[in-house]
């Protein structure tokens, strides 16, 4: 249950920075010099418990 924990906070996290970045991106939109900038995800190997 803790590594689901574990799993379950990280994406969460990473939502949030995606969220973040994207409320970022909307707010600027209108300012001179504006570059919008991406947040992508991998998906990383899963881990076998041993």
């Amino acid at each position: 249950m803790n590594r689901t924990m574990m799993t379950a906070t990280n994406t969460l996290n990473q939502l949030q920075s995606k969220i973040d970045q994207i409320s970022k991106n909307i707010a600027n939109v209108d300012t001179t010099a504006y570059k919008k900038t991406q947040t992508s995800f991998n998906n990383q190997p899963s881990e076998r418990m041993r």
